[in-house]
């Protein structure tokens, strides 16, 4: 099986996110549901069994006086197990490297698994492109595990994708820099950026490829109905 997140940031109701939660099979293992952090508790409260409740944020602080933030002990005790960080829509706005980094702390504070997010504004192509890539992960030197997403900003919600080679290729050099830089953690290599129903098949048949982060596709029912298919079928 192929790990399956489905990131469903800002949009829709509760309604669409319970009967999109209700299509997902008892024992899918490898799928982790991010809702919009209003919708966890509900959300949390139907999930089937074996999928996992990520969040899409978390504050850098611990506790506090510190209003409108959501912190990770908060987040564990509503059940989360996996935190997004890093996204593009986030960097491009106000999270800077070093407040990933201080995002990340907190998250592995309670032993919470990051899923972190990087990307260019192009496929990267050379050596230093990709460790430019590599550099905007904070040290995951003390994590166990770890998710890392390649998400092109160009494809994010555009309908346009790197050709599979690119993707491949990518994720390869990309994993053989993170996995001599932190011998020690269990590194997830994801897709993301523009995943659907006609392309992931391909995604999910690359050997470089854990799984695949998807935004819009997974509000669609027919198409999260054939992400959910795929994914699972995937060795």
């Amino acid at each position: 099986m192929s790990w399956l997140l489905a990131n469903w940031k800002a949009n829709t109701d509760l309604q669409t996110y319970l009967k999109l939660v209700s299509m997902i099979p008892d024992g899918s293992s490898t799928t982790i549901i991010i809702p919009p952090h209003p919708y966890i508790w509900p959300v949390s409260k139907v999930l089937p069994a074996g999928v996992k409740l990520g969040a899409q944020d978390v504050s850098i602080f611990e506790s506090g006086a510190h209003t409108g933030e959501v912190t990770s002990e908060m987040l564990k005790e509503m059940g989360v197990s996996h935190v997004l960080v890093g996204h593009s829509e986030r960097r491009s706005s106000s999270d800077t490297f070093g407040i990933v980094d201080r995002k990340l702390s907190r998250i592995l504070s309670e032993n919470l698994i990051p899923i972190i997010c990087c990307g260019m504004d192009k496929v990267p192509s050379t050596q230093e492109d990709i460790t430019q890539l590599a550099d905007m992960i904070p040290s995951l030197d003390k994590c166990a595990e770890a998710f890392i997403a390649f998400e092109p900003i160009f494809a994010i919600g555009t309908g346009i994708t790197p050709s599979i080679e690119q993707i491949d290729d990518v994720l390869k050099k990309l994993a053989v820099v993170l996995r001599s830089r932190y011998p020690k953690c269990k590194l997830n290599c994801l897709y993301g950026g523009s995943v659907n129903s006609n392309n992931i098949e391909k995604i999910n048949a690359l050997s470089s490829c854990d799984g695949v982060l998807v935004g819009s596709s997974s509000l669609n029912e027919k198409q999260w109905e054939h992400l959910i298919k795929s994914c699972k079928i995937s060795s």
